[in-house]
């Protein structure tokens, strides 16, 4: 007499869960590092102010220096852009509940003191850097590069 084969399944489904999860995770921090990096390229240490429509110049990086990517696994997706920096240069204060990262991408107003204490307020037009970074990356294929993996 004939044994009847037995066939068994083995539920795999938490192990690929994970193995899509990683994927996910390594392709978006891959496109996070890549936003942040041209984003970091697009400003230049120069002397003076930039053009408005154009990246801000860097005279010390602190710019440069602040702009970082994660992944949020929580939400399973990538933060990227400048750190909250609302420190702002002893004579000069936002005139909104803006950052100065934030004043540079989006423009706004600010008031300025001079050396004699007098005031004057100045608007501050959009010198966008994260935006234009992250357009530049899209349009580069980069974005399906790093999906074509997961």
């Amino acid at each position: 007499m004939m044994s009847k084969p037995t066939i068994q399944f083995k539920d795999e489904t938490k192990r690929l869960d994970r193995a899509v999860d990683v994927s996910v995770k390594n392709s978006l921090t891959r496109v996070g590092g890549a936003i942040r990096d041209e984003a970091k390229d697009s400003i230049r240490r120069r002397p003076g102010v930039s053009r408005p429509g154009e990246p801000p110049h860097s005279h010390l990086g602190t710019l440069q220096a602040l702009i970082a990517s994660a992944y949020d696994a929580q939400h399973s997706q990538v933060v990227v852009g400048p750190g909250l920096l609302t420190s702002r240069p002893a004579r000069s204060r936002l005139l909104s509940r803006s950052t100065v990262p934030e004043t540079l991408e989006f423009g706004g107003v600010v008031e300025i003191q001079n050396t004699s204490g007098s005031v004057r307020v100045k608007e501050i037009q959009p010198r966008p850097f994260m935006g234009p970074a992250f357009r530049a990356v899209m349009r580069s294929g980069k974005l399906q590069r790093y999906w074509q993996r997961v």
